[in-house]
């Protein structure tokens, strides 16, 4: 799921480090390149000294950059980077990308997948953060910053594979029901970086007229409340019951304990609410083991 994926781009971790090293390259592959047969582990050090004169030249690179930069392709740097990785030459960054990096960083993982596959990939799905229309756009995803964009058209024309776009928590529930302890009427609550909600009924995925049914994150779960929350407003059930903000409770001097409890009232409130509204009783929790 795209809140929790992995991402990375690349910089310069030693530069003494990364010269010899790319010295050491360049004069075994101008030995070899003078007389001794050349094998295929050779070919593989010109393009692992290709990848570090680029990242030594232009500074920090994302993988797509660097695939770009070198010609090759976004397969070979990924493999490239991961051996390089483990020289503690590399070191990666950007764990909270946002806007178009989080788009790279995104068709970077996808190339990965790809690449790794043994047999024909009928189609992508993608489960992100954020209201989702049926067409694959996300109107909003505050996560990422996101607005509007087209992020199913964005993928299937890097990929030229079918995709389909659908929020996290509908994708949860969507498997749940397929694959799990499903009924005809649910509801699942998904707890991570932020609080999300699906909910299924008559055996039907419930999307809402604006795309924004199960959106219980940002429900003011009490009016007195004045915490802040990242969307802008005060008293946000995710201001209250996400990690992040049981993390932040913790670290201003509660225990853990207390902000469990804390976290728990809230999300209490709120399931008793949407039991009571839409007649459920069947409730699936999921998310981050520390919290679930």
């Amino acid at each position: 799921m795209l809140d929790e994926f992995w991402s990375g781009g690349l910089q310069i971790g030693l530069l003494v480090e990364l010269t010899n090293l790319l010295t050491t390259l360049r004069r075994e592959w101008n030995l070899l390149s003078h007389g001794s047969a050349v094998l295929p582990s050779h070919g593989r050090q010109q393009n692992l000294s290709l990848v570090l004169q680029t990242l030594l030249e232009q500074g920090p690179q994302s993988r797509a950059a660097l695939s770009r930069a070198t010609g090759l392709t976004r397969v070979t740097v990924s493999e490239l980077v991961a051996e390089l990785l483990k020289t503690f030459t590399l070191t990666d960054n950007d764990a909270e990308a946002t806007g178009e990096r989080a788009i790279e960083l995104l068709l970077e993982l996808l190339h990965q997948a790809l690449g790794a596959c043994t047999e024909q990939v009928l189609g992508i799905g993608i489960g992100t953060p954020g209201i989702i229309t049926d067409q694959g756009i996300v109107k909003t995803a505050e996560k990422f910053g996101w607005k509007d964009l087209d992020l199913r058209s964005r993928v299937q024309q890097d990929t030229r594979i079918p995709t389909h776009v659908l929020n996290v928590a509908d994708c949860a529930i969507l498997a749940e029901h397929t694959f799990g302890q499903g009924s005809e009427h649910m509801m699942l609550l998904r707890l991570g970086r932020g609080v999300g909600c699906g909910v299924i009924t008559h055996n039907t995925l419930v999307r809402g007229s604006g795309f924004a049914a199960g959106e219980l994150g940002h429900v003011r779960h009490d009016a007195a409340d004045r915490t802040p929350c990242a969307c802008g407003n005060f008293g946000c059930l995710e201001a209250r019951a996400s990690v992040p903000a049981i993390r932040q409770a913790i670290a201003e001097g509660q225990s853990a304990a207390q902000a469990g409890a804390q976290a728990a009232q809230a999300l209490a409130s709120a399931i008793a609410l949407l039991i009571s509204v839409l007649d459920i009783r069947n409730v699936v929790f999921t998310g981050t083991p520390e919290v679930v």
